[in-house]
């Protein structure tokens, strides 16, 4: 796209702010931990303004389109895992992640396990970092992979 578009992040109030940086561009903003099953949001930016989307969770993933350009793909910074048990299919992408037991103050302590009959994948930029108390029970897929995520869909 002739502007990068960009977006910005209000933890406090769970708003996430857009600026498309040029006309004709479509947004589609889903939550990252969950393929976009807690929230999904597609939206027409017709002309070169900002838009406020309100209750986005704090890691999602936002794909900006525009017909004969490639997607422009926004993805969080860094995804805290902790917590957890996943027993289904997910596709996570993200600069960074850091999963364990206590890797942030900012949620609830525990366990992270992969159960079985799980397929995750964890799309990277930088690194991934696995602390104490993450288990991948047998039966399940766990992959993690480096590069460039195209894979969005935005429907």
């Amino acid at each position: 796209m002739k502007n990068n578009p960009t977006c910005y992040y209000d933890e406090t109030t769970n708003k996430l702010y857009l600026i498309s940086g040029t006309s004709g561009v479509k947004v589609c903003v889903k939550s990252a931990l969950d393929n976009g099953n807690s929230y999904y949001n597609v939206v027409n930016m017709s002309n070169n303004s900002s838009l406020i989307l309100n209750n986005v969770p704090k890691y999602y993933n936002a794909t900006f389109t525009k017909h004969n350009y490639l997607p422009f793909i926004v993805n969080p910074e860094n995804i805290f895992i902790q917590n957890v048990t996943w027993n289904d299919d997910r596709v996570i992408s993200s600069d960074k992640f850091s999963i364990g037991t206590q890797v942030t103050d900012l949620e609830p302590y525990g366990d992270v396990v992969i159960d079985s009959l799980s397929n995750i994948l964890l799309k990277m930029e930088d690194y991934v970092e696995i602390f104490n108390n993450f288990e991948v029970k047998l039966g399940a897929n766990f992959e993690i992979k480096k590069g460039a995520n195209y894979e969005i869909s935005c429907e």
